[in-house]
């Protein structure tokens, strides 16, 4: 099997914010074979909820990167790493379903010595392996800990604090509703939180049902925000919606969008969504302040 360029679209079918590391396609110890199993780990890092661990790209000294295929941070975001194939099994207890050449590795940010899971990284997690489940033709069996499969059993204990059987039962359900991307799991909670990169950012989101408005607030420094509405109903000024997992590809953008050109910290943006409206894009401009080159902003609907 070639390298596995299709990771950065199977990720963003979650509805999780997803990054793709300059390089990722080409990046690997030479190609994968048939993938037959997703494994789990976390990186025994403590690292913010917005950072990305470069190790797991860069390797350490005394085994190259890349060390899984996607880096899972403490906020939800998914990192595509590599390509190719990962050091991130060692040895297992069948390579032919878990080696390194046969599956896809996730370490996910958690020290592994009791650091809490946030509710959001769970999520983000579960919705990943049900994708790349689906994606790949595995059943939910096959989402294993890295805890589960090393040899000789007990040489590791990751994902530390998951329990895999109630893990693959979620994963499983899921899968069985349609995957992990059919309604984005980053709103099952009211607040949905984006990690800011300088410069522009955007993404798809839906309007849950019985939302009457969105709220937008910038936590640091300042940021302008545009919301590309779009429902079926609306006039086509624009064209056809450019998103190739949405379901609705007839979805049109309404005539007018919403514009703010300087929300600042603590001071949020309320927008009232339109009658008939099934989504938007939400389009950031973001110049951080200082040495901080990114920040987390909510969004959440009221």
């Amino acid at each position: 099997m070639p390298y596995l360029t299709n990771l950065a679209t199977i990720a963003r079918r979650t509805g999780f914010p997803v990054v793709e590391q300059p390089g990722w396609k080409t990046r690997g110890h030479g190609p994968m074979s048939t993938v037959r199993s997703v494994i789990c780990h976390h990186d025994a890092a403590r690292q913010s909820p917005s950072t990305f661990n470069t190790v797991i790209q860069n390797g350490r000294a005394d085994l190259p990167g890349p060390l899984a295929h996607f880096a899972l941070r403490r906020d939800g975001t998914i990192h595509v790493v590599a390509a190719g194939m990962a050091y991130h099994a060692g040895a297992v207890t069948d390579s032919s379903i878990y080696g390194n050449a046969h599956s896809i590795g996730i370490e996910a940010g958690n020290d592994g010595v009791g650091e809490p899971w946030p509710d959001v990284q769970l999520r983000a997690y579960r919705a990943l392996c049900a994708e790349l489940c689906r994606a790949f033709g595995l059943p939910a069996s096959r989402v294993k800990g890295h805890k589960e499969i090393c040899y000789p059993q007990g040489r590791k204990i990751d994902p530390r604090g998951i329990d895999m059987s109630s893990f693959r039962r979620a994963v499983e359900s899921l899968m069985k509703s349609g995957g992990g991307g059919s309604t984005p799991p980053a709103l099952e909670s009211e607040e949905l939180q984006v990690d800011l990169i300088q410069g522009k950012h955007s993404r798809y989101v839906p309007v849950p049902k019985g939302a009457k408005r969105v709220v937008v607030a910038c936590p640091r420094d300042k940021m302008s925000v545009r919301l590309q509405w779009h429902g079926s109903g609306y006039p086509s000024t624009r064209g056809q919606f450019p998103d190739p997992d949405l379901d609705n590809r007839d979805a049109k953008f309404v005539a007018k969008d919403s514009v703010h050109t300087d929300i600042h910290a603590l001071r949020p943006w309320y927008v009232s969504i339109p009658n008939g409206a099934r989504g938007f894009r939400v389009n950031w401009t973001y110049t951080p302040r200082g040495d901080r080159d990114s920040y987390v902003a909510c969004l959440w609907f009221d």
